[in-house]
């Protein structure tokens, strides 16, 4: 097949179709080309929608860590569906053949994105055009609107490029040299905090800071004390966007601060001779200030780049406030608030970064506070975004090791974790902290295939229809879990087969509870032998097989004589593992079972199936049933995680019997599922030949796709991307090979199969996302009030979210700030001395009156500190106590 080199269908649409095959034709024979792409081209910036269908085939081959070549990209095309709709294997082909060499990618890339940013240009100028024509717009908005829009272009070209560390270098020692030449001076905006700026040395360029309190505590009133301070006496220029206040309240402020008058007096007209004197010098001093106000009630964070961006050429500019982040919003599709709140604060730092500015952002705190003796803020009030319960566990994705995360917040360890990234495939990402957010109330989740957690209510998890806090969800809604946890590389063995399949006989039939002897029960000859031979390979113990009716015991007894300080060795090495001692209600898989790669994991189930484990035919249908039972539910959770790493779903039940204490089954379900074990895993011993069987009948029984489907709300993407095409439902049915049923379909959940299916006749990303996902849509079963307890949360940068127990959960968003500052003021709560004492009968502590606290909770480059300051309500300004009255 020849490749077209003929010009753009439209010439008037730059576009360079060449250049477009010569990027991909260098990526199919110099794959490693690719490391020079990335960081240049997008899907988006390809003309031909073919084109990006490629590209975005080799970038997830990229993303995936697997090789780039002819065959492995015709095959993920062929799995997406759209092989055919870019030509087929033979244009592939036409691609490698068409380029000698990839030594110019770069050069061909950069002309695809300079071309792309072209179109881009050419479509917001239409848009701008759209809006000039719109005569019922204001015209401040129109030009707000069109600003927008060109910055949108604009913003994705002002990614950073690497520097070398030479460079870096440099650029510290300019800065040292800096420091040392102004020793003693700030060299950050001043606040006139005295306290404050020594801690920070003054408000640095680039940083983002949080000034937070509770409604009343005076965040305003501090922003406007450093905003005064700065311009005053310093001259710096400061931009205040008021979300919440007029510029008219703002100048009523400042005045009465300026002219020390009292607020109230001057709200209300009440002003004296003296006032009246004192007000003229305020008023004329303020005028002169180089402040600029924006008191739009409504303003998004590009709207603010916009107007600092044009502030910044007029005028300079040396501090951004913005008064405050909860009042702003963000144009677009946004899945819930908590996802707005963190891409706020995150376009916030960006807007610091680019202008090379301090940005003050003043934050509401949660009610939490509210709930605590001693209502002093921590940072956990500060977040949107929900908590866990200690327990936890969250799976380490370099070892597989499972680690609570109460443990992880103790020891102040960041950890490699697996993510869930845009397209809804798992990746590896950095929890860089875990940390303590007070008391909560918490909730018990439950899902269809029996895994929990525990969460706030305000903990997101994710729908189809994205994130969603937990005191939205309901049962029956669908949430997104991992399918596999697969991504784990593969750890070298840390036991022996023998040692393995001792533990896993132990766990499931043995007796190693204190006091009692040490022994192995099942009925199968060759189980009993192979923990009898093991044990004595392994822990030169002599094993003793005593019959009892059909079942024998395997009495694991030591060589030498038990006394005190010395005991059994497979006893010392089950107490190593913290399992000894353990009755069957509390038997639990010992950690080191999870860094094992899935060989050995494989080999431990294996052995563990031939105790409590089940295969067996289905009482009806040609099916089998296959699962593994415990009175132990910890122990059967275990059992699903592992088989997860292997890439097998399961489902917990429970099994109710009057008079005994309910058996926890782990059931494997579908043909996909119970081959995939029987295959995988298998078991050992006299059931061997029941698997085998179930193995055989499995290859004649078709598969239920019903069993794992994505939520009916998908219908309606497929629906958005049905109208974009400008296709009637007819049309799209037709086309799929599909009896025309209306919009019946639409009450049921589609199958992957079905909808890779769609995807092949109706492409559309976001739709094969779902389609090739590393998601199981598993349906909640039930939502239960567990009382207050201590919870904890994480942050994990970039995604913004990490696997727990299973689930897929959301994190923290206060790491995008540099510094966090809560204001504090008791006489919130006690507005009298006699309420004071009333509260704290035995303090010998003073009545702290308009004495408020400053706390700076987080401080990125250096040391956090509290301190105090005074409120002076009449006059709405903090003081330097120093300076304060007395």
């Amino acid at each position: 097949m020849d490749i077209q080199t003929t010009a753009a269908p439209n010439k008037m649409i730059p576009s360079n179709i060449e250049a477009e095959q010569a990027v991909l034709g260098a990526l199919l024979i110099d794959p490693d080309a690719i490391v020079k792409v990335v960081p240049i081209l997008h899907t988006e910036d390809f003309y031909l929608e073919k084109h990006a269908w490629i590209f975005d085939a080799i970038f997830a081959l990229h993303e995936r860590r697997e090789p780039i070549d002819f065959l492995t990209v015709v095959a993920e095309l062929e799995r997406r569906g759209t092989i055919n709709d870019v030509g087929g294997a033979a244009y592939i082909t036409a691609l490698i053949n068409a380029v000698p060499t990839a030594i110019h990618i770069e050069h061909y890339a950069r002309l695809v994105e300079r071309l792309s940013t072209q179109r881009r240009l050419i479509s917001a100028a239409g848009n701008i055009a759209e809006i000039a024509y719109d005569s019922e717009e204001e015209i401040d908005a129109m030009i707000d609107h069109a600003e927008e829009t060109i910055f949108s272009v604009a913003q994705r070209r002002m990614s950073r490029e690497l520097i070398s560390m030479r460079i870096a270098v440099d650029q510290f020692m300019d800065r040292l040299d800096y420091v040392q030449r102004h020793q003693g001076e700030l060299l950050g905006v001043p606040t006139g905090f005295i306290d404050l700026d020594k801690l920070l040395g003054g408000l640095q360029p680039s940083d983002l800071i949080i000034v937070a309190g509770r409604p009343g505590s005076g965040k305003t009133s501090f922003a406007l004390s450093m905003m005064q301070t700065a311009a005053a006496k310093y001259k710096k220029r400061v931009a205040l966007f008021s979300l919440e206040m007029s510029a008219e309240q703002l100048v009523q402020r400042l005045v009465a601060s300026m002219g020390e008058i009292d607020s109230q007096g001057l709200r209300l007209g009440k002003i004296g001779d003296e006032d009246y004197t004192r007000l003229v010098r305020a008023t004329g001093e303020l005028s002169e200030l180089p402040i600029f106000i924006d008191d739009s009630a409504a303003l998004t964070p590009i709207e603010i780049r916009a107007k600092a961006r044009r502030l910044q050429s007029e005028h300079g500019i040396d501090l951004i406030i913005i008064d405050y982040l909860q009042l702003m919003t963000v144009r677009g599709r946004i899945e819930n608030r908590v996802q707005e709140i963190a891409q706020i604060s995150r376009q916030l730092k960006e807007l610091a970064r680019e202008l090379k500015v301090p940005v003050v952002a003043l934050s509401q705190l949660s009610r939490a506070v509210e709930s605590r003796l001693d209502h002093r803020p921590q940072l956990a009030d500060l977040r949107e975004s929900g908590c866990l319960t200690g327990e936890t566990l969250i799976t380490r994705a370099d070892t597989g090791e499972r680690v609570t995360i109460r443990d992880l917040a103790a020891r102040g360890d960041s950890a490699p974790v697996l993510t869930m990234d845009e397209h809804l495939h798992l990746r590896q990402a950095i929890l860089t902290r875990a940390f303590p957010s007070g008391r909560k109330q918490v909730y018990e989740l439950r899902t269809r295939t029996g895994r929990t957690i525990r969460a706030s209510g305000n903990h997101p998890f994710y729908r189809i229809s994205g994130w969603t806090p937990l005191a939205d969800l309901r049962v029956g809604d669908r949430l997104a879990l991992p399918r596999t946890l697969a991504h784990i590389p593969s750890q070298p063995a840390v036991l022996s087969e023998d040692r393995l399949l001792l533990l896993a006989h132990l766990i499931g039939d043995g007796c190693y509870v204190a006091r009692q002897p040490l022994h192995y029960t099942n009925s199968d000859r060759a189980c009993l032998d192979v923990v009898a031979n093991s044990a004595a390979r392994e822990f030169a113990v002599t094993p003793r097989i005593v019959q009892q009716e059909n079942w024998y015991h395997v009495y694991l007894t030591a060589n030498e004589h038990l006394t005190h300080g010395k005991h059994n060795p497979i006893a010392e090495w089950l107490q190593q593992l913290n399992v000894y001692g353990q009755h069957s209600p509390e038997k639990i898989i010992p950690a080191p079972i999870f860094t094992l790669g899935n060989a050995q994991i494989a080999f431990f189930l294996r052995h563990l199936w031939a105790t409590d484990g089940n295969i067996s035919r289905a009482s009806a249908g040609r099916g089998y049933v296959i699962f593994y039972a415990s009175t132990s539910r910890p122990l059967v959770a275990q059992v699903q995680h592992l088989l997860l790493r292997l890439e097998i779903q399961s489902t917990i039940r429970i099994n109710r019997k009057s008079g005994y204490r309910p058996t926890f089954q782990l059931h494997i379900q579908g043909r996909d599922a119970q081959e995939r074990f029987l295959t995988t895993v298998g078991v050992f011993g006299a059931k061997t030949q029941a698997a085998q069987n179930a193995l055989a009948a499995l290859r004649d029984i078709p598969a239920n796709p019903n069993y794992d489907v994505v939520p009916k709300q998908v219908w309606e993407y497929i629906e958005t991307a049905r109208q974009a095409r400008g296709w009637s439902l007819r049309d799209l049915h037709r086309r799929l090979g599909w009896a025309h049923d209306g919009t019946n379909r639409r009450k049921h959940g589609v199958s992957r199969t079905r909808l890779s299916h769609i995807t092949s006749v109706l492409p559309d990303a976001r739709l094969q996302s779902f389609a090739t996902s590393d998601i199981f849509w598993d349906e909640i079963s039930s939502i239960s009030k567990q009382g207050e307890e201590e919870v904890f949360d994480a942050t994990v940068p970039g995604y913004h979210n990490f696997v727990a127990n299973d689930f897929i959960v959301h994190n923290s968003i206060e790491q995008d700030a540099d510094v966090v500052i809560f204001i504090f003021r008791e006489k919130m709560y006690y507005p009298t001395i006699e309420k004071w004492r009333e509260a704290h009968p035995r303090s010998d502590k003073e009545y702290p009156g308009n004495i408020a606290e400053v706390l700076v909770a987080k401080h990125r480059h250096g040391p956090t500190k509290d301190f105090k300051l005074f409120f002076a309500e009449d006059q709405a300004t903090f003081k330097n106590l120093e300076i304060a009255p007395q």
